[in-house]
């Protein structure tokens, strides 16, 4: 799946990129909740996936301790949601 980076207008394929959408556009056998978290984590990785990159490669934009803290909370969150759904898988 080729998906175009707004941002920087180029092409977006790597491995990261592939596994979020797999797990957005989740087709598995889960149940309906499960599905929902899949996606839940697969939008919460795309937001932060942005962020890194803006991070990474917009300069002009300014970083703090409070968007430090903002990304690590989103992290917790992550990591939590798979926690849950762990076992099920």
């Amino acid at each position: 799946m080729r998906v175009l980076d707004g941002m920087a207008g180029r092409l977006l394929t790597g491995v990261h990129e592939q596994f979020i959408s797999k797990l957005e556009n989740c087709i598995t056998s889960a149940s309906h909740i499960n599905k929902m978290k899949l996606k839940s984590i697969g939008f919460m990785l795309r937001n932060a996936k942005h962020r890194r990159c803006d991070a990474d490669y917009s300069l002009q934009i300014d970083f703090d301790s409070k968007d430090a803290q903002i990304q690590i909370e989103l992290v917790e969150r992550i990591l939590s949601k798979i926690e849950e759904i762990k076992p099920l898988l």
